[in-house]
């Protein structure tokens, strides 16, 4: 985001209020409504503005510019999809995996993965496109431009350091986490900004927290003039909900912005509005904050957890379908010919959204199936874009050329019987 220019014309709130309220398809396993155009993912940061915003939905990535247009792009990956971050032709989002997880970094149409071995949070991008992001709350990574990898361990005496950001002139902040004594909060019981300059770790707030009251920082935020962060605090023992408030920091040091009316998270900051992640019946929604008042713009969540969906570190690992035949070493395996109710399946998917988004991009005659519809090609729980192949066509060259389109479904495209099960 950049404060030269709006983040949201006023004008075209009106068309992103219409496409998040109208015309809008349900995800039927979360409840939440995902409306746009499918792009690959590959196009979706170059075929947006600058000041365009990307979030996660179960899945699907989801930009919105200000034009008012939203389109959606599928990732294909094999876990949930969480913490987008964006700058112009860069994007980064995490893959959370069992165990640890996976970064991928597009920049300019070019997309690549990385696993830094751990935990990975919060990724964040320079003004000079750098790309910054949390490991085990143990360290700050700093991708180079060129390439190499910068390790920063976390400042002394602090328990942990997450959620990096960078200000206007490239300097790099992150919030810490501090050890309180007798403290019993389940979740950190106080944390503060850090700015790293020089090589060196310096506390920039000033928080508090004892046994009693605890005092955390979530989401910061920077436009190119200012850093916003959200800190959350009550008593640890009290009943009601915690409160919340918004902070900047300037050029003065941290100051409180106001109090929140609610748990609110920060998605993004432009002149002259905020754009808000708010919790709503167990999914995160984009809310854009301006002076003309509130405005809902769907679903999708930026710098938050997803909601809705396994945790793999915690739920049990559903089973790919086991009716695959694939073609590892192509020059050794003979042609295959497709007999009635063969297709290429592609999956698997957690809900039914993001298989409907991949139908559409895939081809015109795809489509979604689970175990009720083709109980030999689906796992129970999951879901399949299913391609009918014509009779006596040769299957491995059309799952290769499949392959070839999309190399991210590479390890989750098969051939196998699409048709419902024998009465």
């Amino acid at each position: 985001m950049t404060a030269k220019r709006s983040m949201f014309a006023t004008a075209s709130l009106v068309a992103m209020v219409v496409l998040a309220l109208v015309g809008a398809r349900a995800d039927t396993a979360s409840g939440c409504p995902l409306e746009g155009d499918p792009v690959a993912l590959r196009e979706l940061a170059g075929s947006l503005s600058s000041d365009a915003v990307v979030a996660a939905s179960n899945g699907i990535l989801r930009g919105i510019d200000e034009q008012g247009r939203s389109l959606l792009a599928p990732t294909g990956a094999p876990g949930p999809v969480r913490h987008v971050a964006r700058s112009g032709g860069n994007l980064s989002y995490v893959v959370d995996l069992p165990g640890p997880d996976r970064i991928v970094v597009i920049r300019d149409g070019d997309a690549s993965t990385m696993e830094p071995g751990g935990e990975v949070a919060h990724p964040a991008w320079s003004p000079d496109g750098r790309l910054a992001y949390s490991v085990d709350l143990a360290r700050i990574e700093v991708v180079q431009t060129g390439g190499a990898t910068i390790s920063i361990g976390k400042p002394a005496g602090t328990l942990g350091v997450f959620s990096p950001v960078f200000d206007a002139a490239g300097h790099l902040f992150a919030v810490a986490e501090e050890s309180v004594s007798g403290s019993t909060a389940h979740d950190g019981a106080l944390d503060n900004v850090y700015s790293y300059i020089g090589g060196t770790w310096s506390r920039v707030t000033s928080f508090a927290a004892d046994a009693e009251k605890w005092s955390v920082i979530r989401t910061p935020v920077a436009d190119g003039q200012r850093i916003l962060f959200v800190r959350e605090f009550a008593e640890a023992q009290a009943t009601r909900q915690p409160r919340s408030e918004l902070w900047e920091l300037g050029a003065e040091g941290p100051r409180l912005v106001r109090t929140l009316d609610g748990e609110a998270f920060l998605a993004a900051v432009g002149d002259p509005g905020i754009l808000w992640n708010v919790e709503r019946d167990g999914e995160w929604r984009l809310v854009f904050e301006s002076p003309g008042g509130l405005f809902d713009l769907g679903c999708g969540g930026v710098m938050v957890d997803p909601r809705s969906e396994w945790d793999p570190d915690m739920a049990p690992e559903i089973e790919a379908g086991s009716m695959e035949l694939s073609s590892p070493d192509k020059d050794d395996v003979p042609s295959v010919e497709i007999g009635e109710d063969m297709g290429i399946v592609v999956g698997d998917f957690y809900n039914r959204a993001e298989a409907e988004v991949w139908a559409g991009i895939i081809d015109a005659a795809a489509r979604v199936v689970d175990t009720s519809s083709a109980p030999f090609a689906v796992a129970p729980g999951v879901y399949a874009v299913a391609i009918p192949v014509a009779p006596t066509s040769d299957g491995l060259s059309e799952l290769d050329a499949l392959r070839a389109r999309f190399p991210e479904l590479e390890e989750r495209s098969w051939i196998s019987y699409i048709g419902g099960a024998e009465s």
